[in-house]
C-alpha cells in the first residue's frame, strides 16, 4: 500500500510539473517585416541582431527571423471603382492581371478580388485559379453616377459578397471585409492591397475598425494612391451632407465629436464646417499601421510599375518570431522594431492577443 502510493505521489508530481511547464511556456507570435537600407530600397538579406524589438515598451527576445519568400500567401486586391475612379479602373486591369500572375501556380497561394464603391462586392473569393481571378477583374466596372442603390449581388446566399449599399466610397467597410471575414482564419502571411484615393464617404466601420481588424488577422495593408477625378460642385455638395455618417464612425479628416447635443428650442442647428479628408494620409497611415507600405501612381500609366514594387517588397519580406510573455495581460499590444543601424524597418504598429 505504501508503494502505491509513492507511485501516485511521483505519478502526481510529474503531473504537476507538466501542467507547470505547459503553463510557463509562453506563446509565440510571428509578424511581418521588411527592413530597407538607407535609400529605400528593401533589403533581401537581415540579421535579427541587427534590430531590437519591445512591446508595450518593454525589451523582447527575438527568437527567429527568416526569409518568408516560400511561405504560403493569401493575397487580395481591394480596388476603389468609384466614379472618381472612372478613368483609372479600365487602365488597371492589365497590371492587375499581371499582379497576380506573380503569385500564380506557387503552391499554397490564394488570391481574391474586392471592389468598393457605393456597394461593396466580392467578385471573387480565394483561390489559386489565374482564370478566375483574371474573369473577375474583367468584370469590374467604374460606378455610374445615375446608378441607385442597388442592393443585388453576385451570391447573396454569401453575406461577405455584400453589405446594404449607400452614396459614396466605402474603403473602410471593404478592408474590414477582407481582413475580417476573409483572411481572419486562413494560417500563413496575409496582404491586402488597396487601390483607391483614400476617401471614404458613407462606411458603417470607421477608420480604427478597419486597421483592427487587419491587426486583429495578422494583415498587412499595402495601399496605392490614385488621385480621383475632380467632382462637379452639385456633386460635391451632395456627399458633404453625408458628414455625419463619417463623423459617427470617427473617420479621420472629419470633425471630432460623433452625435452633439440638439440645438435650443427655437434655434437653428448650427452646421458644422466640412473638413475634407486627405486620402493620401489616410492610405499612408493605414499602412503604417498594419506593417505595410503606401505608394502612388499619380498617373494611370503608373500603376504597373507600383504593382512590380510590391511584389519585390513580398519577395523581401521576413516573418519575425517573439514569445509572448505568460505575465502580458490586455489585449491590446505596441510593438516597437526598430534597427540598430541606418536602416528603416517597416512592421506592424500594434497586434491584439484575444480573437
Amino acid at each position: 500500500m505504501a508503494e502505491k502510493s509513492s507511485i501516485l505521489a511521483v505519478v502526481g508530481c510529474v503531473a504537476l510539473a507538466s501542467g507547470w511547464a505547459q503553463t510557463a511556456t509562453p506563446a509565440v507570435r510571428t509578424i511581418p517585416v521588411v527592413v530597407h537600407d538607407k535609400h529605400g530600397k528593401p533589403l533581401a538579406t537581415v540579421d535579427k541582431a541587427d534590430l531590437d524589438l519591445q512591446i508595450d515598451s518593454q525589451p523582447a527576445a527575438i527568437a527567429k527571423l527568416e526569409s518568408a519568400a516560400q511561405k504560403p500567401l493569401f493575397l487580395g486586391l481591394v480596388i476603389d471603382t468609384g466614379k472618381r475612379q472612372e478613368q483609372v479602373v479600365p487602365e488597371a486591369k492589365a497590371p492587375e492581371k499581371t499582379f497576380f500572375g506573380a503569385y500564380a501556380g506557387k503552391s499554397g497561394d490564394q488570391e481574391f478580388v474586392i471592389h468598393f464603391d457605393r456597394q461593396i462586392e466580392l467578385m471573387q473569393d480565394l483561390t489559386a485559379d489565374s482564370k478566375l481571378l483574371n474573369s473577375a477583374i474583367d468584370e469590374l466596372q467604374p460606378a455610374n453616377s445615375e446608378d441607385s442603390d442597388d442592393t443585388s449581388s453576385r451570391d447573396e446566399d454569401d453575406d461577405r459578397a455584400q453589405r446594404p449599399a449607400a452614396n459614396g466610397e466605402r474603403l473602410y467597410d471593404a478592408v474590414f471585409l477582407a481582413a475580417d471575414e476573409i483572411l481572419r482564419k486562413p494560417e500563413g502571411r496575409k496582404v491586402v492591397v488597396v487601390i483607391s484615393d483614400g476617401v471614404d464617404r458613407s462606411s458603417k466601420e470607421s477608420f480604427a475598425s478597419a486597421v483592427e481588424a487587419a491587426q486583429r488577422s495578422g494583415v498587412a495593408v499595402y495601399t496605392v494612391y490614385v488621385p480621383g477625378e475632380q467632382e462637379s460642385p452639385a456633386s460635391q455638395r451632395a456627399t458633404d451632407t453625408q458628414g455625419g455618417q463619417q463623423r459617427r464612425n470617427g473617420g479621420i479628416g472629419w470633425p471630432g465629436s460623433p452625435g452633439g447635443s440638439p440645438a435650443p428650442s427655437g434655434r437653428q442647428p448650427k452646421r458644422e464646417p466640412v473638413v475634407h479628408q486627405d486620402g493620401r494620409k489616410i492610405l499612408l497611415e493605414m499602412a503604417q499601421k498594419t506593417g505595410g507600405a503606401m505608394f502612388e501612381a499619380k498617373k494611370k500609366d503608373e500603376l504597373g510599375g507600383v504593382l512590380s514594387d510590391i511584389t519585390q517588397y513580398l519577395q523581401d519580406e521576413n516573418s519575425l518570431t517573439f514569445n509572448l510573455d505568460p505575465q502580458m495581460t490586455g489585449d491590446f499590444h505596441r510593438i516597437a522594431l526598430t534597427s540598430r543601424g541606418s536602416d528603416k524597418v517597416q512592421a506592424p504598429q500594434a497586434f491584439y492577443t484575444g480573437h
